[in-house]
C-alpha cells in the first residue's frame, strides 16, 4: 500500500475486515478510504506472560508505525498495564511535539509483537501545519509554575484548546510529594492553559 498524508483529512471513514489466524483468533482491521491508511487494528489472542521490557516494546512499535505510513513520530507516554505495553506515539512539527496527532500502540509483551493500533486522532486531525514561534520567553512563565512542583523537563508542544482550536505551549513536567504533574503555559500569551496530574490505576498510568 502507498500512503498518501496530505488525502487522509478528507474521509476518515474506514472500510472494515475481520479475519481469522490458523488458530482461530480473529483480527480486526479498519482502513481510511482516502489514503489507504491503517486506522485501526486488534489482534485478539492472549497475552498472558511478559517476555519484553518497555524499551524493547518501544522499538518494535516504533518500527511497525514506520513501516505503515506514519512517520516523524515520537512516543510521548507509555502506560503499562501488565502484560500488554500502550505507547502512545505524537507527530512532530518542525520539531514540537503536537498532541492532536496521536497514534496508540498495543504490544504484546508475551509473543513480543503489536498486537492493536488505534489512529483516530491523527486521522481527523492531522494536516499540513504553519510553524509557530514563541512570544514569551520560557524563563517568563516558569513562575506560573508553582513552586511546590519541582521541575524536571521543559519543552514545546502544540496541543488542543477548545474543541476545534490548538495553540504552542510550554510543557512542564514535574512531582509534588511524589506524584507526577504536567503543566502547559501558552507560549503566545503566557497564560496557564492546562494541567494533569497522573494517576497510578490497574490499567497503568494516566492522565487526569
Amino acid at each position: 500500500i502507498t500512503f498518501d498524508l496530505s488525502s487522509i483529512k478528507m474521509s476518515p471513514y474506514p472500510f472494515e475486515d475481520i479475519f481469522v489466524d490458523k488458530d482461530g483468533v480473529m483480527i480486526m482491521a479498519q482502513i481510511t478510504k482516502k489514503g489507504g491508511m491503517l486506522a485501526e487494528f486488534n489482534y485478539f489472542k492472549d497475552c498472558s506472560n511478559d517476555n519484553l521490557d518497555l524499551a524493547g516494546a518501544e522499538d518494535l512499535a516504533s518500527e511497525f508505525i514506520k513501516k505503515i505510513g506514519y512517520t516523524n513520530m515520537k512516543a510521548v507516554w507509555t502506560a503499562d498495564s501488565g502484560n500488554t505495553i500502550t505507547i502512545n506515539f505524537a507527530s512532530l512539527v518542525n520539531g514540537v511535539i503536537c498532541y492532536l496527532d496521536l497514534v496508540k500502540v498495543n504490544v504484546c509483551r508475551e509473543r513480543a509483537v503489536v498486537s492493536g493500533l488505534e489512529a483516530s486522532s491523527y486521522i481527523y486531525n492531522y494536516t499540513t501545519r504553519e510553524p509557530k514561534t514563541a512570544v514569551v520567553s520560557v524563563n517568563q512563565v516558569k513562575k506560573k509554575v508553582s513552586s511546590e512542583i519541582k521541575i524536571e523537563t521543559v519543552r514545546l508542544a502544540i496541543i488542543p484548546k477548545g474543541e476545534t482550536n490548538e495553540i504552542l505551549a510550554y510543557e512542564f513536567t514535574g512531582t509534588k510529594n511524589g506524584t507526577m504533574y504536567y503543566i502547559y503555559i501558552d507560549a503566545q500569551t503566557g497564560k496557564e492553559a492546562d494541567i494533569f496530574m497522573v494517576i497510578d490505576t490497574t490499567e497503568g498510568k494516566l492522565l487526569m
